[in-house]
This record gives C-alpha cells, structure tokens and sequence, in this order.
C-alpha cells in the first residue's frame, strides 16, 4: 500500500520505523492518518522480516492528538456523524497496537496530547525526549477519555492517578511520566531515534516466536486468574521446548556464542 500520511522506513536489521508524517498539523490524528497507521502496522505484522516497530513523528511533536480543525469544521454540519467516523479508524489503529504480536517503541517527542497520549500507551516500550508533555486532553473540549484510555491508564498509572489525569486534563512533564511508568526512559532530545533504535535491535536480535507469545501472556493477565495463568505460563513453556528457537538458544549458551534465533 502507498502510504501520503506516513513514512516507513524498513531497516537490515528487522526493525521498521514509522514515521506520522504531517508536521504542518503537528501530526494530528484525523480520519486519514489514524486509517493509514492500521494499514501500516497491519502490513508490518505480516511482513517476516518485520521483527520491531519504531513508532515517531515528524517535525515539532510526535502527535496534538485529534483535529481540531477537522472537528470544528464538523460542527456545522454532523458532529455526531464525524466523531463515529474519526473514533472507528483512531479505535482501530489502537487495537491494532494493543494486539499486534510484535514489539513497537514509541519514541516520543515534542507533545502527545489526546488520542496520541493513548498510541503510546498502546505501545509495548516507551522512550522519550527531554522536555515532552502529555496530556488526557479530552476533558478540556467537553468530551470523555477516547482510545482506550480508560482501560489502558488505569493499567499503567493505578485508579487514582488515571482519574486525576482524565477528569483533570492536566499536563504530565517527561520527568512525571517517568516516574510514573508512562514510559521507559527520558533522553535528550538529539538521542531520541539514536536510544530507540538502540532497544529495538536489542529486541530484534532475540526469539521473535518467544516475543509473541509472551506478549500475549501478558495481555492475557488481565482476563486471567492467578491460577490459569501461571497454567497458561506452562503450557506455553511445554510447547516452546519444541522450537528451534530453544534448541538455538540453550547451544549457543553452552558453546558460548551468540545465538541465531529464526523465530520457529
């Protein structure tokens, strides 16, 4: 597919950095980009030399979240018919973040306000720059928390502080995100790309077929009880002694090489 709002940049090493590319709207997130960025991640999933995504933006920030401009716009005609139209495709690139079975990075930078705020929940790791801001901004326009963040924030941040931040619509400095597992680490901002890039060919260079799978053990922590998960663990240790991938990594262990994992 030929992407206008993105830009994807596949690297040697199976890791593949997208890029929201609309600096002059500050990357907002309207009906088109949100449909590319399902399209994208959708191809990367199914792409075999895909092993990591680098989500980013281009210009000032990463993303202001909706558009604005596009939703003022709508209130002359079917305000309630465009909002359907935006949370569809914005829902959908979420989901398709949430479920993806392969690690994406966000690295962000500038801004995530909004829905934007919610993309980088959706991803697996985070690092950003020194000096980013994040908001819940929904609040301010009148409207509730969307994409997900009233099922992703509480996760990350505990009940209180996701409701403080979504009934309060404040903004939460690089240093606050930290500290409060927003994201991974906070870099200065000529490192951002050089630190993403540097975790995901650490995670390009291990067991894609273990990767997955314990991606969906942990998404599957929240519908679990203690009980079936760890029964969950187990079956899914049983069944990767049987792949290639364990073979490789117990030999090189013991012949003290580096291993060579192909993700079967």
């Amino acid at each position: 597919m030929a992407y206008e709002l993105l830009k994807i940049e596949k690297r040697e090493n199976g890791v593949a950095v997208v890029t929201m590319n609309q600096p002059e709207t500050l990357n907002a997130l309207g009906v088109g980009i949100s449909r590319e960025l399902r399209c994208a991640l959708t191809e990367l999933e199914e792409d075999q030399g895909t092993r990591v995504i680098v989500l980013k933006g281009a210009g000032r920030a990463f993303s202001s979240g909706g558009n604005l401009k596009d939703m003022h716009q709508s209130l002359s005609g079917d305000a309630g018919k465009y909002m359907d139209e935006l949370t569809r495709e914005v829902y959908a690139a979420v989901d398709k973040l949430m479920v993806l079975d392969k690690p994406v990075i966000a690295a962000v930078h500038g801004f995530a306000y909004g829905a934007a705020f919610n993309l980088v929940l959706a991803c697996d790791l985070a690092v950003c720059a020194e000096g980013t801001v994040f908001c819940e901004s929904f609040i301010r326009l009148g409207l509730i928390p969307g994409g997900h963040a009233t099922t992703l924030l509480p996760r990350i941040v505990g009940m209180r502080r996701a409701t403080e931040l979504c009934l309060t619509g404040r903004d939460v400095s690089a240093e606050e995100a930290l500290i409060m597992g927003l994201v991974n680490m906070v870099v200065p901002e000529k490192e951002l790309m050089e630190h993403a890039l540097k975790m995901a060919d650490k995670l390009a260079e291990t067991a894609p077929l273990a990767v997955r799978r314990t991606k969906k053990l942990l998404r599957a922590y929240y519908e679990n009880t203690h009980e079936q998960q760890a029964e969950q663990e187990r079956r899914t240790q049983i069944r990767m002694a049987s792949t290639r991938d364990f073979a490789e990594g117990v030999t090189a262990f013991v012949e003290k090489r580096k291993p060579k994992f192909v993700g079967e």
